[in-house]
Order: C-alpha cells, then structure tokens, then sequence
C-alpha cells in the first residue's frame, strides 16, 4: 500500500477500482487492499485467476504471497463469512452475544446493542427484538436492567442459537489476497 499520503487508502482504492473495472462484481471484489476472486466453477476459477494476475503483471504490482489463500471452500472475509451461497452471519460474532452475562453498566449495553448492529443483517426484525436494549440506553441516567430486558436477552439468544444450526456449508471456490 502506498506510504507518506494523506489519503493513501482512498486512492489506492480508486486505482484498484479503476484497473480492476471489468472483473468487479461479476468474478472479483474488491476492499482497499483485500481482494477476493469468486468462482462457481473450478475451471473457471483457474480462468478467472488468470485474467486478475495478467492485470497485476501488466500494471506492474507486486503482492508478498505468504497472504495469499488459494482454492479455499469459504471462509471469513471482512469479518463476514463468504460462502457459495453469498455472505452469512459470522458464528464467531453469534457466539460472543451468547456468552454474554447479564448487564448491570451502561456500556455493556452499547457493547450489545452494537455486536446486535453487526448482525442486523442476518437477524429477521432485529429492530424489534433489540428495541429493550435500546429502551434502556435512552434511560441511561436511571439504568435499570429489568425482569422485561433479562427475558428479551433470553429470547434473543435462543434466537441466535438457532443460526449456528440452520445449515450446512456447501462451499464454492475463493481466493484471497491480503496487501502488506
């Protein structure tokens, strides 16, 4: 990544963009210095690999290759997980909500409410089930972690105990690439 500029990420970003035009979104993506090539087919994955690494050679960059991650199933990208299937909801994010105690400071519940954000995308009316948790940050003055939000903070973890089960992971094919 370049060195001594104010704004080095978003312009590194730019020229990324505008080098990688053709392959963004239909074979690749793109996030200031991770790049992630997606294949449905293996054979077009080998393809694929080849049409990104002629625009490295012909745009002269060069990558340190202990990051890179070939050939992988899914896996974790941007602290989401990708799969054949499109992005899903990290385990490892469900599992910190599930071991979480109950609350008796403000701060462990902006600390909830925004682990809940993340997930937001995944959870199915997350507005409607975090409404207690963020009834309670309006209150901050007079917090009190109630019987109501004790039941709510249970039923939302049983909730969330259901994504670690739901399916199985038929993964395609990715490969990463991490810029030092």
């Amino acid at each position: 990544m370049l060195s001594r500029l104010n704004n080095a990420a978003a312009i590194y970003q730019r020229l990324v963009n505008k080098i990688f035009l053709p392959q963004l979104g239909r074979n690749m993506g793109v996030y200031v210095d991770d790049i992630l090539v997606k294949s449905t087919k293996t054979n077009d994955h080998v393809i694929d690999l080849e049409g990104i690494f002629e625009v490295f050679r012909r745009y002269k960059i060069k990558f340190n290759p202990t990051n890179y991650a070939f050939g992988v199933k899914g896996g974790c990208f941007l602290k989401y997980m990708v799969t054949k299937r499109g992005i899903e909801a990290n385990p490892i994010k469900i599992q910190a909500i599930l071991y979480m105690k109950v609350k008796s400071k403000v701060n462990e519940i902006q600390c909830l409410t925004s682990r809940i954000a993340v997930l937001s995308r995944f959870i199915s009316k997350s507005s409607k089930k975090s409404l207690p948790f963020f009834n309670v940050l309006k209150k901050a003055k007079s917090f009190k972690w109630g019987s109501d939000c004790q039941s709510s903070f249970n039923e939302f973890k049983k909730y969330l105990e259901g994504f670690l089960y739901w399916s199985s992971h038929p993964w395609g094919t990715l490969s990463t690439f991490t810029y030092p």
